[in-house]
């Protein structure tokens, strides 16, 4: 049998990802991006230009959107070397069960 790869969201944020969704919508497609590549951690890595590519949406987008997401606690943004590893708040999401 194989492991399920499964997402568990938080129903406490339901509001707030409402809200994303219908006032900044590319940001909510940012983020939905980056829960879907997230690992077991809650980190991915991925470039601007690789976000711009995966959604088709500018570079100046992919900032705003990354820039709003940090600043509403949805994500955390981390350097490693040139490139940014962002962390999704784990209260938001997670790979997998919450842990009780």
């Amino acid at each position: 049998m194989s492991k399920l790869n499964v997402i568990t969201y938080n129903r406490d944020y339901d509001k707030q990802m409402l809200l994303l969704s219908r006032n900044y919508p590319m940001a909510y497609a940012i983020l939905f991006l980056l829960i879907n590549k997230m690992d077991n951690s809650n980190y991915v890595l991925l470039t601007g230009k690789e976000i711009q590519e995966d959604i088709n949406i500018s570079q100046s987008t992919v900032a705003r959107g990354i820039k709003l997401l940090k600043e509403h606690s949805f994500i955390d943004i981390q350097k490693l070397g040139v490139n940014n590893v962002y962390h999704i708040n784990p209260d938001i999401a997670v790979l997998g069960n919450w842990k009780q």
